[in-house]
């Protein structure tokens, strides 16, 4: 995958590469007034989050089979950001 953009609050912040490690660290750094909006270079949604907690994801094999086996292990501290 090339490179994701994110928004935060809808205001374009920064890109970063856009395989799913990258992005799960990039939800999971957030803090608890982070509104961030994921896209990719051609602006179709990858996810929304509410803080650092997904919020929406359209794509719900990738969300099961590859974000969530990365993400839950940061979140609860099992590895490191």
């Amino acid at each position: 995958m090339t490179d994701v953009m994110i928004y935060n609050h809808q205001k374009f912040i920064k890109t970063i590469p856009g395989d799913t490690k990258s992005i799960a660290k990039e939800v999971a750094k957030q803090d608890f007034s982070a509104r961030l909006t994921i896209t990719d270079v051609a602006d179709n949604l990858i996810l929304t989050t509410i803080g650092n907690f997904l919020d929406y994801v359209p794509d719900k094999k990738w969300l099961q089979d590859e974000l969530l086996p990365i993400l839950i292990p940061i979140q609860i501290g099992e590895e490191e950001v």
